[in-house]
């Protein structure tokens, strides 16, 4: 094994990712279990920030609406595999502001670091697998109670001003890495934060990705 191949098998070790997810994106819901596969098959370390996606959305859904968001859905499923509900899903004036249930991930985040992801992939089944309105304070409330957090605390925590501010950071922390679509991946390779995915790729394609992005980097430091 030559210098670099060292270099890119230590960093592969120690790699550490940033991922930037939406939980009302159905893309990113397609994304869940390729993103638990690299934290639990692969081993690599992931930190999440949300990227508000529709965040302060105001309109109701309109039936143009639902139908173009459906058919998103439809080209999730057939993808991924992921479950999705559409029979009654997104009703007539249903607000797809995502703002909330982004603060809910940046709250759980404050209070159980370690059960982010487990948070995450609660709240987007809810959403897209078992109809549920994940903008609703008690939904949010209960779904971190099964994360083993008081849920009046949650609540409490959730609703106030220091996550929203929170919450907002992880948005302009998006912005300034340049991320325009979800679910983004970013891989620190020591040196900068590159680029690994923007929009849905599988596990195998994303491990590559990860592996190129380290050996580039290992290449530079010989």
């Amino acid at each position: 094994m030559d210098t670099t191949d060292r270099v890119q098998a230590e960093l592969g070790r120690m790699a550490s990712l940033l991922y930037v997810v939406d939980p009302m994106c159905s893309w990113c819901w397609g994304f869940a279990p390729v993103v638990r596969r690299l934290r639990d098959e692969a081993g690599h370390a992931v930190e999440v920030i949300v990227g508000g996606l529709r965040a302060g959305e105001t309109r109701g859904m309109t039936a143009e609406t639902r139908h173009t968001i459906q058919h998103h859905w439809q080209q999730v499923a057939a993808t991924t595999g992921q479950p999705f509900q559409f029979e009654g899903a997104l009703p007539d004036g249903f607000v797809y502001d995502t703002e909330p249930a982004c603060r809910a991930v940046v709250t759980m985040r404050e209070l159980r670091p370690e059960v982010v992801l487990e948070y995450l992939h609660d709240i987007q089944q809810a959403f897209y697998a078992q109809g549920q309105d994940i903008k609703l304070g008690d939904v949010l409330a209960e779904l971190a109670g099964r994360q083993g957090v008081d849920e009046a605390l949650f609540t409490e925590l959730w609703q106030s001003d220091g996550m929203r501010l929170a919450t907002a950071g992880d948005f302009e922390r998006k912005d300034q890495y340049g991320i325009m679509g979800f679910p983004a991946l970013l891989v620190d390779t020591g040196q900068r934060m590159r680029l690994v995915s923007m929009g849905y790729q599988d596990y195998d394609t994303i491990c590559r990705q990860i592996e190129r992005r380290l050996a580039a980097e290992a290449k530079g430091m010989r």
